[in-house]
């Protein structure tokens, strides 16, 4: 069995993840805020085949390769000795109004009548907020993208516990360019040649001397990601994301802080599942596979296979932010049903994604939720690999 090793990632210059919007004029050419699983999996295989002295192949099979977490990381310039903080994506059952902090929790739903009526899926809860009522007046306010993981301890242990909005966290910083095509036999540009693509800057280069880094930097940013994997890639540099820029592979002797698994949870039988990755169900869409609706007892329920052990599951609400969508690219093959172009390489078939962030209220037996801590709720098939991967990883607290 491999063991497992933990990166940061430190990219060369500003990274683009695209969205697979056209590169036309002024459309498009957006970044993702961060990358999802599948492109930074995609980078791992090429750098073992390249280590191994063959093509940079993101579709290598390598054997054991596994990416079990994939996170933001921030290091300080002040203090370089400090480790590095992990950062995890802000639960979506955290909602800021009028600088108070309230949370999302299951409630009865109401009663049938001509005044109320939801769409919601058949054996869900309602959602609602926690609190006074003069507190929830009022519209969201701008919130985080990412919390410390000791935020996040608090916010799994007890959601009630945190009245003040988190505010420690940033985020990496937009950075757009404008490209033309040039005429080859002349002067002019390329009908359709000028458009521009939007990257995330993480900051300077831990390679950067500190003469070379602006003078207002205090911190910088870089990928954290844990897999298992055959062999290690300490110090070597390959491309990541769109347009082929650089990332620095720097292997930590130690893993980063996780979040600390709240007290109780070996006895809870109400969860939270909170989505630290994006998220694709190829057959329930913005669930997991193995739950499905019964109208016998008019629940949603299923068993999750986590590392040989079954755990039965009700899935009783969930809060799901605004779905993504993927679309990776597929080697040329004839039998692969995601493909798109049969036979050569091409777009591969579009995914609704759960976006990092969101939550799952469920009902498990006593004693099984420490089994689902830092584990995946998607299942590799016919249509991806998608626990392979690092999709649908997520930690546990309590309801």
């Amino acid at each position: 069995m491999h063991t497992t090793t933990h990166y940061l990632l430190h990219p060369r210059a500003p990274l683009v993840f695209g969205t697979g919007k056209p590169l036309d004029f002024g459309l498009g050419g957006d970044s993702l805020a961060f990358p999802f699983p599948a492109t930074v999996a995609g980078a791992l295989r090429a750098a073992h085949s390249a280590a191994n002295g063959q093509i940079p192949d993101p579709f290598a099979a390598i054997d054991g390769l596994q990416v079990q977490q994939l996170a933001l990381a921030r290091f300080d310039w002040v203090q370089p000795d400090t480790p590095a903080t992990l950062l995890l994506p802000r639960p979506a059952d955290a909602v800021y109004i009028n600088q108070k902090m309230l949370h999302l929790a299951p409630q009865s739903s109401p009663a049938h009548s001509v005044d109320s009526w939801t769409d919601l899926a058949p054996g869900l809860q309602l959602l609602a907020l926690q609190g006074q009522d003069k507190d929830k007046k009022g519209k969201p306010d701008p919130a985080p993208a990412w919390w410390s993981t000791h935020d996040y301890s608090r916010w799994l242990a007890d959601p009630k516990s945190q009245t003040q909005p988190i505010t420690s966290a940033q985020d990496t910083k937009a950075d757009e360019r404008t490209h033309v095509v040039i005429e080859p036999h002349g002067k002019g540009t390329v009908t359709g040649g000028l458009f521009r693509s939007t990257g995330r800057d993480f900051g300077p280069s831990p390679q950067r001397k500190p003469s070379e880094r602006p003078s207002e930097a205090t911190h910088g940013y870089a990928l954290a990601i844990s897999t298992q994997e055959p062999q290690s890639l300490d110090g070597i540099t390959r491309r990541l994301g769109g347009e082929g820029r650089f990332v620095r592979f720097e292997k930590q002797s130690t893993a980063l802080q996780q979040p600390a698994q709240p007290k109780g949870l070996d006895k809870a039988t109400r969860i939270r599942f909170l989505l630290t990755t994006p998220a694709v169900f190829p057959d329930q869409g913005w669930h997991p596979d193995a739950l499905a609706y019964d109208p016998d007892t008019d629940t949603i329920h299923g068993s999750l296979t986590i590392n040989d052990k079954t755990i039965a599951v009700q899935l009783l609400a969930a809060a799901i932010t605004r779905a993504q969508s993927y679309s990776g690219w597929q080697p040329a093959t004839d039998n692969d049903p995601n493909t798109t172009r049969q036979g050569r390489p091409g777009p591969g078939r579009p995914w609704r994604v759960v976006p990092a962030g969101s939550v799952y209220w469920l009902q498990v037996p006593a004693g099984d939720a420490p089994a689902l801590w830092g584990q995946s709720l998607c299942t590799d098939g016919p249509h991806g690999q998608w626990h392979t991967n690092g999709w649908g990883r997520g930690f546990v607290g309590l309801a």
